[in-house]
């Protein structure tokens, strides 16, 4: 299995470059320093941001900024509407190792993290501020068993739990 994480560093690629970085926050604030290597090192760049709102996504912040820096077009989602019926086999409880993920079906739409999830068929869904963090199910007849999530070359993989558990943990 390749790792891409090490000593606080996420290895990755990004649209044909390589990608380093490192993510950070705690009491109040968030950052995200990210370096773009290419093949021409006069055509490095590098990334930082700082955020002084605990809530802020600087991860989201600093690839919007390469994207624009790098020339690369925005990604349009188009989202098909699915019925609760439907999404109701995607709402469980996860386990990627460590604190436990939550999908919720709230109001007739799935959430994750609070944030309404766009469907766009074939089991992938996305954020509603965010194209480029994709959640994909894994299904075994009606019900989703793993989710996976993905953003720019790093991707979390999650199994769903037998039972599913209050999201207080």
């Amino acid at each position: 299995k390749t790792l891409t994480y090490g000593y606080g560093l996420s290895v990755s690629s990004f649209h044909g470059r390589a990608k380093i970085g490192h993510a950070g926050g705690i009491n109040g604030f968030r950052s995200q320093i990210s370096w773009y290597l290419d093949d021409d090192p006069a055509s490095d760049i590098a990334v930082v941001v700082l955020c002084n709102a605990g809530s802020a996504n600087a991860g989201r912040l600093e690839s919007a900024i390469a994207r624009a820096a790098l020339g690369i077009p925005e990604k349009v989602i188009d989202e098909v509407e699915l019925q609760p019926g439907e999404l109701q086999q995607y709402a469980g409880t996860y386990d990627p190792g460590r604190s436990w993920i939550h999908v919720v079906l709230v109001d007739g739409e799935l959430r994750l993290f609070g944030q309404r999830l766009r469907a766009t068929g074939n089991h992938v869904f996305y954020p509603e501020d965010d194209n480029y963090q994709s959640i994909t199910f894994e299904l075994e007849g009606d019900r989703a068993v793993a989710l996976r999530i993905e953003r720019e070359g790093q991707s979390t993989i999650a199994q769903r739990l037998a039972i599913d558990k209050p999201a207080t943990r």
